[in-house]
């Protein structure tokens, strides 16, 4: 979870201004998250804990299939062995009593009374086998084909009472049939409140339940049938679950939102900066901690408490076609769909995408993306770094950094060469240059996706490049060079101003992620045995075009937190407040949670 911790705001004109930062409502902490991405269990939570989610070897073996993004796990039942599949994950870090949880949920075949998730506890063999779980989400009575979920709370400390609360949604399961939808299901319960709620496809039901219940005693997490001891106590239902994400408090109607329009989005606080304006009468410009692709509202206010909206803006990093050259084609990809940069005669250049961002703005940088050749020529470029205008050095020359192909080595193959060059000539043109291990096929196309990684670090000089795992790393790397100049990153052909100064590759390119670092061994080996996955950890991602749209522009989807500014120009206000002189001014800018994401990039 990241939490801005600054922000500035500074005047067009020379004007002192101060900030203050007014934190929110913290969002719930993610204890675990199961993306259900591998074709088998062990489910590994690909979180900091790594928690492992096991399948119960005396009930049915899960299934595969295409999940909400990537993969999902089927819960099913199959005789033998006769029972329904049970996934269960026993760590230190699930035992807790208050907690929250969201999954996505496709059905297949449920029943009613079925069983979705569930906290197990210590056996008691007295008790009948729907009192023999801590807490469960499960479906209700059959409601014309449809079934309401229930959540119900009931701890695993019986010495007092054996009900905490239960919540009911409005029927929206469909049962007995494989079902075309996927339904979101979230909630929790707060032990210190006793507040239990629940979510369904975003529409709540919450209910002031008995504070105090124990959900810690040490029992597993199960996901489908449930076990109390030896004995099991509840079945799964039929059904594909993906994305199941375990938190330490129940989630937030702005949590829940988020997940709803970004499947794969993880909470984080929202952002509300307040900088304090001791006179305005000219523009400014509000300097904060932005997420890419969401979506703000900029608010002002004379006198306080009242604020207005002033304005509103997506923080918008989309990788766009410069329509000068030839379109990109859509075709299937290494992970979801693939764009096709290509070569023609009308227009004659070869296919640009290019993006424009302050966050692109890194003197070290990373990069990580698939590649299919598709009639590849010597020479040709792949990934770039624009520069400011200059026709005064050859066009080799006049990209900041770039990777391309060099010279057929005689056999219908070529190697693939990143080189650094900076964006301040001043400092030299050459701060290292590496040349893949292993060559690419050319004039031909291929059925085989190559994985391409490597980068730069600015501050050892480290230049390094894997094709397929295999890394070179430069001997001749200088620190110091600079790549902040304002100007696009490319990928097919390069500008320098308006002059095409390389030509774009002939080839299939697929999840083009870029990063704040270069990559190491170890990242490159997660990404190429992940394919559709990003790191984790640092390198921190900067953007991820995953080019699953038809045609650009594509949209980001890696939603990083990076530097940002807006300005607020005197018109602005004035067409808010009127013209009539402002002695005081206050500004906040809101980050509206769940406002781009997965639905735009997919």
């Amino acid at each position: 979870m990241h939490k801005h911790n600054y922000a500035t705001a500074t005047r067009l004109s020379a004007l002192l201004i101060f900030v203050t930062v007014t934190p929110a409502v913290p969002a719930a902490d993610l204890i675990a998250r199961w993306t259900f991405d591998e074709t088998a269990p062990p489910y590994i939570d690909s979180g900091s804990g790594a928690i492992q989610l096991m399948h119960d070897a005396t009930t049915t073996e899960p299934l595969t299939d295409v999940g909400i993004e990537d993969r999902a796990v089927r819960l099913n039942w199959q005789n033998p062995p006769g029972v329904a599949t049970r996934l269960s994950a026993d760590h230190s870090s699930l035992q807790m009593d208050s907690f929250g949880f969201s999954f996505w949920l496709n059905p297949a075949g449920a029943n009613p009374f079925d069983t979705l998730l569930a906290k197990e506890t210590a056996f008691d063999g007295s008790l009948p086998s729907y009192e023999r779980m801590c807490w469960q989400v499960h479906l209700l009575q059959d409601e014309g084909s449809v079934a309401a979920v229930e959540f119900l709370v009931r701890g695993d400390d019986r010495t007092h009472t054996n009900f905490f609360g239960a919540v009911v949604s409005s029927p929206a399961v469909p049962l007995y049939t494989d079902a075309a939808e996927w339904i979101h299901i979230a909630g929790g319960y707060d032990s210190a409140s006793g507040t239990l709620v629940l979510f369904v496809n975003g529409e709540n039901a919450e209910i002031a339940g008995m504070p105090g219940a124990s959900c810690s005693g040490g029992a597993p997490l199960s996901v489908g049938s449930a076990r109390n001891g030896d004995d099991f106590v509840a079945f799964a239902a039929g059904a594909f679950i993906d994305e199941l994400q375990i938190y330490g408090a129940p989630l937030s109607r702005e949590e829940v939102a988020l997940i709803l329009d970004n499947p794969l989005e993880v909470p984080k606080d929202p952002l509300v900066i307040r900088p304090t304006v001791q006179e305005s009468v000219e523009d400014f410009l509000l300097h904060f901690d932005m997420t890419a692709e969401a979506e703000y509202i900029v608010e002002a206010s004379t006198h306080l408490p009242l604020f207005e909206t002033v304005t509103s803006f997506e923080n918008d990093l989309a990788l766009v076609h410069d329509s000068n050259t030839l379109a990109a084609l859509s075709g299937a990809g290494m992970d979801g769909s693939a764009l096709l940069l290509r070569s023609g005669s009308s227009p004659a250049v070869p296919t640009r995408l290019f993006a424009e961002h302050p966050s692109i703005q890194s003197d070290s940088f990373g990069f990580s993306f698939w590649l299919k050749p598709d009639q590849l020529e010597p020479w040709a470029n792949v990934v770039a770094k624009e520069m400011d205008f200059d026709d005064s050095v050859p066009d080799t020359k006049r990209t900041a950094w770039q990777l391309r192909l060099l010279n057929d080595v005689g056999t219908g193959h070529a190697f693939l060469e990143l080189i650094v060059r900076g964006d301040d000539r001043t400092q030299g043109d050459h701060f290292g240059s590496v040349t893949s291990t292993t060559a690419l096929l050319l004039y031909t196309n291929t059925a085989a996706w190559t994985h391409i990684a490597g980068g730069y670090d600015s501050a050892s000089g480290d230049v390094r490049l894997f094709v397929n795992g295999a890394e070179s790393v430069a001997a001749n790397g200088v620190p110091g060079a600079r790549h902040s100049d304002g100007k696009p990153l490319s990928a097919g052909t390069a500008m320098n101003g308006p002059d095409v100064v390389q030509t774009g590759i002939d080839a299939w390119i697929d999840d083009l992620q870029i990063y704040k670092g270069p990559l190491n061994a170890a990242n490159v080996g997660f990404l190429m045995n992940w394919p559709g996955r990003t790191l984790d950890n640092p390198p921190d991602i900067v953007v991820r075009w995953r080019l699953n749209e038809p045609h650009p522009p594509c949209r980001n989807s890696a939603r990083a937190v990076i530097p940002g500014s807006v300005e607020v120009t005197r018109d602005m206000l004035d067409a808010v407040f009127g013209t009539a002189p402002r002695n005081r001014v206050f500004f906040r800018v809101l980050e509206v949670p769940g406002s781009t994401g997965f639905n735009a990039c997919e």
